[in-house]
């Protein structure tokens, strides 16, 4: 079925599904993973499914495949251009840190661990490395250390005795270990006990990660010890546990520094996951497939779209100032507009009854629920901030308005982030309302999904309306903030609209209402951001 939009936008159109309609993605959608798309929540058990049983199992088979396996190529739509990052497991990391350290080994003809000095000297950029070892080989060793000389022979016989000049103990020749090196100072190689060796790498893994660059014991001794020393070392002959302990740590942070110090890789900051994303300076916002968090690439936080990085880390700033902090005038309560008494909010809508006079109002400007509806033309007027016509030069009425100015775009930004929350315990509750819905109707788990869909689909969009508000705080007046609050208004009305109908008890679920609401919904939320976009706002 196909119906004009309820924007005032005349040519846009939607299309509306009934229950007799498939529930699936567009036929573009199934080929790529598009912004705020998000992969469907894994069933209940095979004992659960009903008669729908293997046609389900099916179904959730192919979402387990792409959330299942070490790591995978996801491609990312924005706007025109087409871009895609890899999400990688703590061993896909591992792996592609090998075949680098193997590849700048072949091709410069060096050792691994030699090859490996050398690029974290460069930060794991073999550009570069190349650039400037091709053109002073030695003076590029000696500036990142990558001194240690495999070749170097030892004519003594491995019972010979060595004095070592840590410990001053003498020692056989097979219990001492050098890596070749010498300095100005002492030129002879640096060969020392494996006694002093151990204890020597295990106080530089205690001094945290910078003991990845760890030079020789050596005084004045420039050169890096590399993985393959730390290996033989602490892995070597030891059964220490203690040793065993410490090689783990220190191979540990070196994998970080993999990331840590590589501008084309970064973790995923989200809480728990060792995930992390692989992507070119391009992407702006990414996925993280193993927890399913949505990150800027740039600044490494929470996608923030529409806002810049620059402009959310100047809100960021001026909501910390302690001149300016609102937390206190932003109450957990708020009194009713008719009888006054005090009310808390719990769930995500911003349709609120009081339980007293059953008064319908509106949590965010605190009118009338009347007056947010179509046929007063006033769907979510209340996002629109009112500058006061009052003309002063007083100095304390402009700074009283300021801030007027400043609470209006901060309540709305924390309105919608309380609101995101209450949307994401929605996504933990989501599977238990999703099998009560399947044992009631007697649907077939892929029935039951547009559920999981539409609680994603208000997450997403309470991010992205949480940033707007950001966003149009440092918009100038004109056109263009007139159109994009329209846009604004339009992407909160249908939002609250789907949070009013996804909270709804289990007996009461449209399914085809519903499912109508989280498509318009999606549409209206890429809508705003295409504008932003294609209106060099």
């Amino acid at each position: 079925k196909k119906i004009s939009s309820m924007s005032s936008e005349e040519d846009d159109e939607y299309y509306y599904y009934s229950d007799e309609d498939e529930y699936q993605q567009d036929e573009d959608e199934g080929k790529d993973v598009k912004e705020g798309t998000k992969y469907d929540a894994e069933g209940p058990h095979k004992s659960q499914l009903g008669h729908n049983g293997d046609r389900d199992k099916d179904e959730k088979a192919n979402n387990s495949s792409k959330r299942s396996g070490s790591s995978s190529s996801i491609r990312f739509r924005n706007s025109s251009t087409l871009t895609e990052y890899q999400v990688l497991s703590m061993s896909d990391l591992l792996e592609s840190q090998k075949k680098l350290i193997n590849d700048v080994a072949t091709v410069l003809d060096i050792s691994n661990g030699r090859a490996n000095v050398l690029l974290m000297h460069f930060r794991w950029n073999k550009e570069k490395l190349y650039d400037t070892y091709y053109g002073d080989p030695e003076g590029t060793c000696l500036a990142a250390g990558a001194l240690e000389n495999d070749s170097l022979n030892d004519a003594r016989k491995p019972d010979d005795m060595v004095l070592c000049p840590v410990l001053f103990e003498e020692y056989r020749m097979d219990d001492t270990y050098s890596m070749g090196c010498t300095c100005k100072e002492h030129p002879k190689e640096h060969r020392f006990s494996l006694d002093a060796w151990r204890e020597y790498l295990k106080s530089k893994v205690e001094d945290g990660r910078d003991c990845i660059f760890s030079r020789c014991p050596m005084d004045s001794c420039s050169c890096v010890i590399s993985p393959a020393v730390w290996e033989f070392i602490l892995g070597g002959k030891t059964k220490n546990e203690q040793m065993n302990e410490a090689l783990k740590r220190y191979q540990r942070f070196l994998l970080s520094s993999y990331v840590d110090i590589n501008k084309h890789i970064k973790w995923c900051p989200s809480a728990g996951c060792d995930r992390a994303i692989s992507a070119s300076g391009a992407v702006s916002q990414v996925v993280c497939d193993g927890c399913n968090f949505r990150f800027c690439f740039r600044c490494g936080v929470e996608a923030h779209s529409p806002a810049s990085c620059k402009t959310l880390a100047t809100w960021l700033e001026k909501c910390n100032n302690e001149s300016e902090t609102a937390n206190w005038i932003i109450a957990n309560t708020k009194t009713c507009p008719k009888c006054s008494i005090r009310i808390e909010k719990n769930q995500g809508c911003n349709h609120m009854i009081c339980r007293v006079c059953k008064e319908h109002f509106c949590w965010v400007c605190m009118g009338p629920w009347s007056e947010h509806g179509t046929s007063t033309g006033g769907f979510y007027n209340c996002n629109k901030f009112t500058q006061s016509n009052n003309n002063t030069s007083d100095e304390a009425e402009k700074a009283k308005q300021e801030l007027d100015r400043y609470l209006h775009y901060y309540q709305r930004y924390a309105l919608h982030q309380q609101a995101a929350q209450f949307a994401a315990r929605q996504r933990a509750q989501a599977e238990e309302r999703m099998i009560k819905l399947q044992g009631q109707s007697g649907s077939g788990w892929i029935d039951v999904q547009f559920l999981d869909q539409a609680v994603e689909q208000l997450i997403e969009c309470r991010r992205v309306l949480k940033y707007t508000y950001a966003f149009a705080y440092y918009l100038p007046s004109g056109p263009k903030k007139t159109l994009f609050e329209h846009n604004q208004s339009d992407l909160e009305s249908y939002t609250e609209k789907l949070s009013e109908l996804s909270e709804k008890p289990i007996e009461d679920l449209d399914r085809t209402e519903v499912i109508n609401y989280t498509r318009v919904t999606g549409q209206f939320m890429r809508s705003l951001l295409e504008s932003v976009e294609n209106e060099g706002m």
